[in-house]
């Protein structure tokens, strides 16, 4: 289910279609839902039939904004791009390094926690 709902998010049409409607900062909700004219499927439980005729994906988007300060450079001749917000915001650090076989592979530090980043450049995936 998690790849279904990540390879769905990574398609420029969803995001082109969702952005428009997260005006502003805060908490936005939505609904994605799936159907087809007859049913999706069927499934047996306990003895009974149960017919499922929609798939209902819920999403929570909360935006923030956080005015950055950015850098370039080369380490070891390998390109980096690294920000860090400004003082008064909330605490926002990344650094994104490009490899010479496309990847970018960085690291996002902010409220939340760390969380480790890859995209390939070549293919767009993430």
């Amino acid at each position: 289910m998690e790849f279904m709902i990540r390879t769905l998010m990574n398609k420029p049409e969803f995001r082109e279609a969702l952005y428009p409607h997260i005006q502003g900062t805060g908490e936005h909700e939505f609904w994605v839902s799936y159907t087809q004219p007859e049913k999706l499927g069927e499934f047996q439980h306990g003895g009974r039939t149960a017919t499922i005729t929609e798939l209902r994906i819920g999403l929570k988007v909360l935006r923030r904004e956080s005015p950055v300060t950015l850098a370039i450079g080369k380490y070891q001749s390998t390109p980096f791009f690294s920000g860090a917000a400004t003082p008064g915001h909330p605490p926002l650090q990344f650094v994104l390094a490009k490899k010479p076989d496309g990847k970018v592979t960085g690291y996002l530090a902010d409220a939340d926690g760390l969380q480790a980043l890859v995209a390939d450049s070549a293919t767009g995936t993430q």
